[in-house]
């Protein structure tokens, strides 16, 4: 897993894996997920992310995922 995040855009991108993207999907304003050609999230993006994580602390931002993802992430 990689992240990234472009201060210009305010916006962070989580990379899952290196499949190409198929589809786009936009959950809500602020959460546009990628998808692969077998529906498999290819990685995220979030958008205005000073709003939700201080400035401060972008630069070690740690990430927990749950292993019971809800299905409207993975299969939309």
């Amino acid at each position: 897993m990689r992240v990234t995040y472009d201060p210009y855009a305010d916006a962070m991108y989580i990379y899952f894996n290196k499949l190409g993207v198929k589809k786009t999907s936009m959950i809500d304003n602020d959460l546009i997920v990628d998808y692969d050609k077998n529906k498999i999230p290819v990685g995220f993006e979030l958008l205005s992310v000073s709003k939700k994580i201080p400035k401060k602390e972008l630069k070690s931002v740690k990430i927990y995922f749950n292993t019971e993802t809800p299905k409207t992430l993975l299969h939309k």
